[in-house]
């Protein structure tokens, strides 16, 4: 259990190391970004559905 503690990751020791860790992140931020604006977008979207339905 000892040694599980004390290895690291291998991969991301190196995206560190190269500077591309900051390309991960910005794709994550990316991607969450696109998805909460999708869900704003048909959350307004479906309000003026039920507004128009009443």
């Amino acid at each position: 259990m000892n040694t599980f503690l004390q290895t690291s990751v291998e991969m991301a020791d190196a995206f560190r190391e190269d500077g591309k860790i900051w390309v991960v992140v910005g794709v994550i931020a990316l991607v969450f970004l696109v998805l909460a604006g999708y869900l704003l977008w048909m959350d307004r979207r479906l309000s003026a559905l039920e507004k128009s339905k009443k």
